[in-house]
């Protein structure tokens, strides 16, 4: 098809478009056929209907075939006039191009947006017009009535609560300069386009009415989104459309059927030039930059065959997660001195926040503020120590839960209004432990594990600036392949493994997917995709059964995070500025034990007073007398263990007793934590039990017990 478009000034904007179709060689030993004759598209601006364009299908001689008025920054607008241009230049014998038709409707849109000018009608300034002038687009209407209005000038999204109290210098604040020609009151010296502050409050309330109500996904903010086959990618105040047959085009509207888009130039997360990235990238740019992905990520050491990669696919679909039918819940587990805070600092965040340096990294929070941070955001974010989040780990599992399919999360409020959220975001859980929150999220869980290291040393990556070239390439290929991956996704669902859930084999199906497609582009087929899923599966069968066996308990226990304040005694020579304050229950118990071992170059002896404090308040303590031979054994109280150590965890109502007497060598047993304490029912367990491996025995200075 050969497109002759003509543009004339803007005075009065006029797109020609002559479609007809591309000369196509007859197949061998047919008669060339004859080609159907082409019509033509013209658009020129609506008059009564500022914004919009009227566009007219007319025939080789001139004659219109049809005529309508569309909305050019409405997708479902431009596409119902383009389906009736369409059928009426078949029922007509000419030849017409739907997609080429609907790429010159949108850029005559981002023509006519540029040359807007303002309107009146009998009744004052129509509030288009009002709102062209300043400069601004009213997106939605929050939960309490506020207006969520973009600026075009200042590229920010801001909230304006309470119109009736509205301030020229809060206006002003929001919208820049366009505002202060805004009169306080009328005026004989008042210019032509020139408006009252009144009636630009008038115009933004009148839009507010109009607008969706931001929730339950309404409105879309800085990420990726799907809408049916088409993909908008809001970054910064740019919005990109593009088709699955791989064209790209910005996109000057400011919603999308129902939904707002969100534009805020200060939230850009993707490089500039990101169209031209597009437009230009292929599948051999996606394979390479995976290889690169996979050699960073498999600098740390990895527990399963399949982790690394797992991992490695999970942060390639962390770009583009409102395009997925299924989110998992994605959770690195880390032992002690496994690389997990360099992990997030020098991968993570280089690779997701970028040279922008976007909020990625969640800090511990509640419920209603994850909420809030995350807000209409579909981008993936990191939740770092996990484990501290205490508490308010139960409210934010429920929330994350609902990220699973973009579920909607009903919350009341002060004022009597329901307020419906919805999370479009991944978020990726780092932390000591597994899972804090119900047992019903056990299976939904994408658990990748980390490894303690063989010989300490730190990961030998590239400079930061070549990860967030790594990261631009991989936003680019991620986008264009977002649409094959969730098809791999979706066919890959009932894949079953013997031993291992169908929601955790859903889960890993994400990392799968883009695994492959990034390996062997979009025509990846689901064999090549079902493959890659048993590959980062093996080893976890039967996961799931053990979760609540002494194992699993004895290793959360003895990784539980102990803080000592009191001055401890150290090696001499020992740079005690670099002594850790924070250590594991299990080497604190091994050090009362008479465990020697080593953190960092400083060999730290911790049989202290305070440990034993510390360890009694926690529901153990250590014996000696009692143990055959000579060696330690430990009391536990369960219900003081479950209370103080295990609480927020999956074990925290285990009978830990009981489950502790099944361990080799173990005794139910009543006695006291420590002096002037009360005596309680718990198990003695051997120290072995805890894998806690005693290296030599020294002499106890004093018995303080």
């Amino acid at each position: 098809m050969t497109l002759n478009a003509k543009t004339m000034p803007m005075s009065s904007p006029t797109l020609r478009l002559h479609t007809d179709q591309p000369d196509a060689p007859p197949a061998e030993g047919a008669s060339p056929r004859e080609e159907a004759p082409a019509c033509d598209l013209l658009f020129i601006p609506s008059l009564p209907h500022p914004g919009h364009l009227v566009g007219s299908v007319l025939d080789p001689d001139g004659e219109p075939l049809h005529a309508g008025t569309l909305d050019p920054n409405d997708v479902d607008s431009v596409a119902a006039f383009l389906t009736d241009a369409e059928r009426a230049a078949a029922d007509n014998g000419l030849t017409f191009d739907a997609r080429a038709g609907r790429r010159e409707a949108l850029r005559a849109g981002l023509e006519l947006n540029a040359g807007a000018a303002p309107a009146t009608t009998a009744a004052g300034p129509a509030p288009d017009a009002v709102l062209d002038a300043l400069q601004l687009q009213v997106i939605a209407e929050t939960a309490g009535g506020a207006a969520l209005v973009y600026s075009k000038r200042t590229g920010k999204l801001s909230p304006l609560p309470n119109l009736g109290r509205l301030k020229k210098a809060d206006l002003v604040q929001v919208a820049g300069p366009p505002a202060t020609t805004l009169l306080e009151k009328p005026s004989s010296d008042r210019r032509p386009g020139q408006y009252l502050f009144g009636e630009a409050v008038q115009a933004i309330a009148t839009a507010a009415s109009e607008a969706p109500r931001q929730e339950a996904g309404n409105v879309w903010g800085q990420g990726v989104w799907r809408a049916g086959e088409e993909l908008f990618v809001v970054n910064g105040d740019v919005v990109l459309c593009g088709d699955p047959d791989g064209s790209w085009a910005e996109y000057a509207g400011h919603r999308v059927g129902g939904k707002a888009l969100a534009r805020d130039r200060s939230a850009a997360w993707a490089p500039a030039d990101l169209l031209d990235r597009l437009l230009s990238a292929s599948d051999t740019d996606a394979a390479d930059q995976l290889a690169r992905l996979q050699t960073a990520v498999r600098e740390w050491s990895w527990l399963r065959p399949g982790d690394a990669d797992a991992a490695a696919g999970l942060i390639a679909a962390g770009y583009v997660p409102g395009t997925l039918s299924w989110r998992p819940l994605g959770e690195i587990v880390a032992t002690s001195n496994s690389g997990k805070s360099v992990l997030v600092q020098r991968l993570l965040l280089p690779l997701w926040a970028g040279p922008s340096g976007r909020a990625v990294w969640i800090n511990p929070s509640t419920e209603a503020g994850l909420r809030q941070h995350i807000d209409n955001t579909a981008m993936a974010y990191v939740a770092d120590e996990w484990d501290s989040w205490g508490k308010h780990g139960e409210r934010v599992q429920q929330f994350l839960r609902s990220a699973g399919r973009g579920g909607v999360t009903l919350r009341g409020t002060p004022g009597g209004k329901p307020l419906s959220t919805r999370c479009d975001s991944m978020v990726l859980r780092v932390g000591v432990h597994g899972l804090r929150g119900a047992p019903q999220d056990e299976n939904r869980r994408m658990v990748i594990n980390m490894a303690a290291p063989p010989v300490h040393r730190l990961p030998d990556l590239p400079p930061e600036s070549e990860l967030h070239e790594l990261r631009a390439g991989l936003i680019v290929s991620a986008v264009r392949l977002a649409r094959p991956a969730d098809a791999l996704i979706q066919s890959l669902n009932g894949v079953t493994v013997e031993g291992v859930h169908t929601r955790v084999a859903e889960s890993f199906s994400v990392a799968a997917a883009f695994l492959t497609v990034f390996k062997h582009g979009a025509g990846a087929s689901r064999d090549q995709a079902e493959a890659r899923l048993l590959g980062l599966l093996e080893g976890r069968a039967g996961e799931l059964d053990t979760v609540t066996n002494e194992e699993s308990i004895l290793h959360a226990m003895m990784s539980a995070p102990v803080r000592l304040s009191g001055s401890l005694k150290e090696l001499p020579g020992s740079d005690r500025d670099s002594r850790p304050t924070e250590y594991p229950l299990g080497r604190l118990l091994g050090a009362e034990a008479g465990v020697k071992f080593f953190t960092g170059v400083a060999r730290v002896d911790l049989r202290h007073r305070e440990v034993r404090r510390e360890l009694a308040a926690r529901g153990f303590r250590v014996f000696h007398d009692q143990a055959e031979q000579g060696e330690p054994r430990i009391f536990v109280v369960g219900k003081v263990v479950c209370e103080k150590v295990l609480k927020g965890t999956r074990h925290e109502h285990a009978d830990l007793n009981q489950i502790l007497r099944r361990v080799d060598g173990a005794e139910a047993s009543k006695q006291r934590l420590g002096p002037g304490l009360p005596s309680l029912n718990g198990v003695i367990v051997p120290l072995e039990a805890f894998d806690i491996a005693v290296v030599e025995m020294e002499g106890r200075e004093g018995d303080a017990s």
